[in-house]
């Protein structure tokens, strides 16, 4: 059953930040644009794009789309050419490269020696991004560095506002807004749900509130979409205790229960983990 679930020259150069009030695409264009434009090679240079992380380490939806966008976009230009994607991005995760070893020459060497041998290739620059989330906006960080002699960083820094597709990359859950709605772009999205068949499919929501701020309507957006996706004819799964939770209402409550799984990032983020465990060990039985 479907389940719906980059030889350069030794020069430091740091690249002006973006202007904040853009989005993502627009963030990922101009940064393209403004890494390409610092080359100034005779020459396509050989670059070996490694991993684009949160600030937390974390391998995500949002990194991975940026690394992919940019990618796309160094192939259409002049500047560089690109050592197999995929196959850099394995041995990066193999060769445990993370942020806290970024600035160890040695690192990048051994990394150049796999490549070589892996793809008869020696990569004249190494790429890698930082996202920091910040709620309202996200601050992406790209650094070339060289693979010869000192480490020298070519970066650019871009800040953009969050949007709805910042919130689906970074697996940000439904979270209600004002009074227990909907957030306004699900305007745009609740209709797009009428063209998908969820007569006898199994549907877990999980959502983000707040217990004390909105105590009377705690998670409603999650039992908003819980009407929704059941009047389609969905078979609601992954319903989770009360316990321990402080709140006065919510529409996403039937039977003592609520209809997915509710976090309190505010509250009681300490639980978060526990709770999310144990959620996805429930799924784990109920989609068999």
């Amino acid at each position: 059953m479907k389940k719906i679930f980059l030889l350069l020259s030794i020069n430091l150069i740091t690249l002006s930040g973006i202007a904040q009030d853009v989005f993502l695409d627009q963030a990922i264009a101009e940064v393209a644009s403004q890494l390409q434009a610092s080359q100034r090679a005779s020459k396509k240079l050989n670059l070996a794009v490694l991993h684009f992380r949160m600030s937390d380490e974390q391998l995500n939806n949002m990194g991975q789309y940026i690394q992919d966008e940019l990618q796309r976009l160094f192939k259409q230009g002049t500047k560089f050419d690109l050592i197999d994607p995929l196959g850099v991005s394995a041995l990066c995760k193999a060769s445990g490269w993370n942020l806290a070893i970024r600035d160890n020459q040695k690192v990048y060497s051994a990394l150049s020696e796999s490549i070589f041998r892996e793809f008869n290739e020696v990569p004249d620059a190494f790429l890698y991004g930082v996202i920091s989330d910040n709620e309202s906006y996200l601050t992406l960080n790209v650094y070339i560095v060289p693979n010869a002699g000192m480490i020298v960083k070519y970066s650019t820094t871009a800040k953009f506002l969050a949007n709805e597709q910042s919130d689906k990359l970074l697996g940000k859950p439904i979270t209600p807004w004002f009074d227990g709605e909907l957030p306004t772009y699900w305007d745009e999205l609740v209709p797009m749900l009428e063209d998908i068949n969820f007569k006898s499919k199994r549907v877990a929501l999980f959502g983000n509130g707040d217990q004390f701020k909105y105590s009377e309507n705690f998670g409603d957006a999650v039992g908003i979409m819980a009407d929704i996706v059941s009047d389609m004819g969905a078979n609601l799964v992954g319903l989770t205790s009360t316990v321990g939770y402080k709140f006065e209402a919510s529409r996403a409550l039937r039977d003592d229960k609520f209809l997915g799984l509710l976090l309190d990032f505010e509250n009681q983020q300490k639980d978060n983990n526990q709770r999310i465990e144990h959620w996805a060990t429930q799924l784990a039985g109920e989609f068999k």
